[in-house]
């Protein structure tokens, strides 16, 4: 009897080798198909903030660009008003003179 329980733990125990053995091995399938996973997500999330980021920095020039055009525009429009418009010399040295003569 001794034998026989002899085998049967041997064989218990090579059952629990295998057992560890295909433990060890999906654990490494798993620790690769995770790894993959994780390169490929990466790599896509690069993807798409690289092109998000191409068309904000392209959308912020050209609106940078108009709003600058904006700006010049009324500048210019700006300094058009004050050389077309006339000055009233009389008019300014009458107010100097009041302003002058009250204190």
């Amino acid at each position: 009897m001794e034998e026989n329980e002899s085998n049967v733990i041997e064989h218990l125990l090579e059952v629990e080798n295998i057992a560890s053995s295909f433990t060890v091995d999906a654990q490494n399938k798993a620790s690769e198909i995770l790894n993959s996973a994780k390169a490929k997500a990466e790599q896509d999330y690069l993807s798409k903030f690289n092109i998000q980021s191409a068309e904000l920095e392209k959308s912020f020039k050209e609106e940078t660009a108009k709003i600058n055009e904006k700006i010049v525009s009324e500048i210019n429009s700006y300094k058009e008003n004050i050389y077309q418009s006339v000055q009233d010399m009389t008019a300014f040295s009458n107010l100097m003179n009041n302003l002058v003569l009250q204190k």
